[in-house]
């Protein structure tokens, strides 16, 4: 015989607690934030320390000096009425001593070249306009990158003979000695 149905079970649930929100979302959006913060502040902290080597390297240099564009100013100094500063890039030697070549030459401002090297990525010029200043600008190419390295002086035989057709130096200057050890020097 069929039996009859039996009436349907109940289902239970079960009784859970409510869930508490997740706060850990918070902490890590805070960190996100302080991090960006940091990283923003560090960044403007860069660019002025930058800008203020750019106005203390080029102190000395004349005004109207063309300036490489991709590059960055390193060094500066004035050392016995010589002015010396140096830039950075990554772009060749050809490139950059084409555009002084150019930049300095006749017609372009205040500056001649009275003198060129390619071999050696020379440069010597004066100012033919105002005040009389002369001028060296020689490149190292030791691959990436290369320095670009000018002396400035009223004086030409005042520039050093850093740069000749056989010697290619490391750095853009020797450190300035004492003048006692190059008084000791000359006494030699």
């Amino acid at each position: 015989m069929l039996s009859p149905p039996s009436p349907p079970q109940p289902v239970l649930f079960a009784q859970t607690r409510p869930r508490r929100l997740s706060t850990s979302w918070i902490w890590g959006l805070s960190c996100f934030t302080c991090g960006c913060l940091l990283i923003i502040v560090l960044g403007i902290g860069g660019v002025a320390l930058v800008a203020a080597s750019v106005v203390r390297a080029s102190a000395c240099s004349p005004s109207d000096f063309p300036d490489y564009p991709h590059s960055v100013w390193v060094y500066s100094t004035f050392v016995d009425s010589t002015c010396r500063v140096g830039r950075v890039t990554l772009d060749g030697s050809s490139s950059i001593f084409n555009f002084y070549k150019g930049a300095l030459g006749e017609g372009h401002g205040d500056w001649t070249i009275t003198a060129a090297y390619q071999d050696v990525y020379r440069i010597d010029f004066q100012r033919t306009r105002g005040k009389t200043l002369y001028g060296v600008l020689w490149v190292i190419d030791q691959a990436r990158p290369r320095f670009i390295c000018a002396e400035f002086n009223q004086e030409p035989h005042a520039l050093s003979q850093v740069v000749t057709a056989s010697s290619r130096r490391p750095v853009c200057f020797p450190p300035p000695q004492p003048t006692s050890a190059r008084a000791n020097q000359q006494a030699l």
